[in-house]
């Protein structure tokens, strides 16, 4: 499973110049926001993949202390002549290893960056993540809803039937037929075709999660899920099914001491080091 084209979209100049121009704060990020100020004014945040700094600003006008980080160097240097008092890196989430655990009391990866890669990256980042946010610390991030009830798979027929929706639907046939062996279907999680790359980025993927299934990951990786967000910034209950919401934010602590079970423990540990302890 390999999210290589989803990777290489992102440093496409239309790609670039899109999330530069891009300053709209949507209704679950305001709502996200609110709950959080408290845990991020006077604080040490961390932001995981800043794109264009849409929520570089005011994160870093509330923390302490901001660092920023993106793979991409051109979302850096973006980032970087916007608001040249806060510090931005060229990085990869699975590697946070330039910190110290405990290093941050706030983290947030914005806008479903976490999705752009594949499950066992996805453990390795909240993996790090946990590492380097102190006890008792916030993560804030979006995911793709699963349960959502209009994601378009291959035809889409908001369009009409002019000619932009087949040059449109043509495009969702090929990047689908090009996603097809990458796909992943399990209980918990499903990995799926995203047309939205355009005829330069056919096959691109993209990965959902309902937002049960979400809280229950969280909790594995030893987060406690505090609330999820849907998109007009509404809360979701636990038991609610939201099927109108394409992604949901999610704010989840680190507690102040380890979560266990009688089943057994997950220790978190650096990078790819990730194993279930079990106990006696």
């Amino acid at each position: 499973m390999t999210f290589d084209s989803f990777s290489q979209y992102y440093f496409r100049k239309d790609v670039i110049d899109h999330y530069a121009s891009d300053e709209i704060i949507r209704p679950c990020e305001r709502r996200v926001f609110e709950l959080c100020r408290e845990d991020i004014q006077g604080k040490r945040v961390l932001e995981l993949g800043v794109g264009g700094g849409r929520l570089s600003g005011i994160l870093g006008d509330m923390a302490a202390e901001f660092v920023g980080i993106d793979y991409v160097p051109a979302m850096v240097e973006i980032c970087r002549n916007r608001f040249p008092h806060l510090a931005f890196l060229e990085g990869d989430a699975r590697d946070l290893s330039r910190f110290d655990d405990g290093s941050f009391d706030y983290i947030i990866f914005g806008f479903n960056g976490i999705d752009t890669l594949g499950h066992e990256d996805r453990l390795i980042i909240m993996g790090e993540i946990h590492r380097v946010l102190r006890p008792g610390g916030i993560f804030c991030f979006s995911s793709q809803n699963r349960d959502y009830g209009k994601r378009v798979r291959v035809l889409d027929f908001r369009r009409g039937m002019g000619m932009n929706f087949f040059l449109v639907n043509a495009r969702n046939v090929l990047s689908f037929l090009f996603a097809l062996p990458h796909e992943v279907e399990t209980d918990h999680y499903r990995i799926m075709s995203a047309p939205a790359g355009g005829l330069k980025n056919l096959g691109i993927c993209t990965y959902c999660i309902s937002k049960n299934d979400q809280i229950t990951q969280l909790a594995e990786l030893g987060f406690e899920c505090l609330e999820a967000i849907c998109h007009d910034g509404k809360l979701l209950p636990y038991e609610a099914i939201d099927r109108d919401s394409e992604l949901i934010y999610y704010r989840a602590q680190k507690p102040q001491i380890a979560i266990g079970s009688a089943a057994g423990q997950l220790t978190i540990k650096r990078g790819a080091d990730l194993k279930r302890e079990t106990s006696h």
